[in-house]
């Protein structure tokens, strides 16, 4: 079962994580740069998609985030992802045992302005002020 869901084509929610050392410890992450990796297990082929994560509170909470960039969640499946935490001299990966699964289900979504919208789609819409 996946550790974490969205729909295709949606950046939120945010992938949030308290990243752990092997012994179920909480990592200190001070001197650190953390980065996000996903990728289909099964499509060696697909580029790797992530980035630079953020840290949510102090360092030696261990907790940091992914915000999903335009084109992150385009592709409909189950993902393996990963953190790659650099120290100043190495690097740990995590979690160390395996991958976080995330999964991005198809959506039912009707088509936005400019990708194939009638103009009574995009008038149906709801706006919310805001």
């Amino acid at each position: 079962m996946a550790d974490f869901f969205l729909k295709r084509g949606d950046n939120f929610p945010t992938l949030y994580a308290t990243l752990k050392n092997a012994d179920d410890s909480v990592m200190d992450l001070t001197g650190t740069t953390v980065r996000f990796a996903m990728r289909w297990p099964d499509r060696p082929d697909k580029p790797i998609i992530g980035g630079a994560a953020i840290l949510v509170d102090d360092p030696i909470s261990g907790q940091v985030k992914y915000e999903w960039k335009p084109g992150d969640t385009n592709e409909a499946g189950l993902y393996r992802g990963e953190w790659v935490v650099r120290y100043p001299d190495g690097r740990q990966t995590v979690p160390n045992n395996g991958f976080a699964e995330i999964r991005v289900f198809e959506n039912l979504d009707i088509p936005e302005s400019g990708e194939g919208a009638n103009a009574q789609d995009v008038s149906d819409a709801v706006v919310v002020p805001a």
